[in-house]
């Protein structure tokens, strides 16, 4: 495998494993903000004139749309393991694909619902309608569509006729060519954040707490973090109680786990702080430091709950 191959598909997987819902509407954001800023730089120089590149921020709208869709069926996956069916391990495995997931570390989760195909309208709204009648918001998805379903699904097939199925309409003369406006794709851009956000209101509003990555009414991401500190704090404690109470192996103490505590303690605040100072290329596009404290303190969690399990 080509040193380029073979990076590309990390980076693949790399998106796969920290790609959450917040990062889907911030990069639509940021393609929207984008079309806004180049239309205002080109479009009073050369009012009448089309550009190609305009209908390839339609392929940037489509690619939130499917990432999203997947984020959210990935934690659906990971909050009730019962949703998954014969049919979604069906298409998610390859052995290609099995074995990169199986070597960066990543969870079958994550290699199902990244295998899943949101590739089509058809696709996108059953994969939506799928999470959100599990979190008991059936049919929702159909009211959050309304008037702009057929935006969205117009959208999909452009993207498709630009990407998988190019035509005389994307190659052939200037003359016969489909060329978007700004102002087509900005009023499509907006429309596909105001399907998202909505969505994630509804998830917001019927998700139960423990259900991954969810945003608070405002559209702004939970602190996991927090979160997870408090769940470690109160798995602490029981296990100390525990402990305390002398029903636990035979020269397991009190004092020798409180000891052993605090060394876990400082040594976990000294490797948040340490994410914390990375200066990571690309930062001001995606932050991935909160997923990497995230995941160090799910890990720790995971150690205590297991603990627990031959403790308390």
């Amino acid at each position: 495998m080509s040193p380029q191959i073979d990076f590309a598909k990390r980076h693949i997987v790399s998106q796969v494993s920290t790609f959450n819902a917040a990062s889907a509407i911030y990069r639509l954001e940021a393609l929207i903000d984008d079309a806004k800023e180049v239309s205002g730089l080109l479009t009073p120089q050369q009012s009448h004139k089309t550009f190609e590149f305009v209908s390839y921020y339609q392929v940037g709208f489509v690619t939130c749309l499917e990432w999203h869709a997947k984020s959210r069926l990935y934690d659906l996956f990971v909050f009730d393991p019962k949703q998954i069916s014969a049919n979604d391990v069906k298409q998610g495995f390859s052995d290609a694909k099995l074995a990169l997931m199986i070597s960066e570390g990543l969870e079958i989760p994550h290699l199902i619902a990244s295998g899943s195909s949101v590739s089509t309208y058809e696709s996108y709204i059953s994969t939506i309608d799928r999470v959100l009648t599990a979190l008991g918001a059936k049919g929702e998805i159909k009211n959050l569509l309304g008037t702009d379903a057929q935006v969205i699904e117009d959208l999909y097939v452009s993207r498709n006729t630009l990407v998988h199925e190019i035509g005389i309409q994307a190659i052939g003369h200037p003359n016969v060519r489909d060329f978007s406006t700004f102002k087509e794709v900005l009023e499509q851009g907006n429309i596909v954040l105001s399907l998202i956000r909505g969505v994630e209101a509804q998830i917001t509003a019927f998700a139960s707490e423990g259900f991954p990555n969810q945003l608070d009414s405002a559209g702004y991401p939970v602190d996991e973090v927090g979160t997870l500190m408090t769940k470690i704090r109160t798995m602490e404690a029981a296990i100390s109680d525990a402990i305390a109470e002398g029903n636990c192996a035979e020269g397991l103490t009190i004092d020798r786990w409180t000891a052993l505590l605090a060394k876990s303690n400082a040594g976990l605040i000294a490797e948040l702080e340490f994410i914390a100072t990375l200066d990571l290329a690309g930062w001001q596009y995606f932050d991935v430091r909160p997923s990497l404290k995230a995941h160090l303190l799910r890990q720790r969690l995971k150690y205590l709950e297991n603990l627990a399990k031959e403790i308390i």
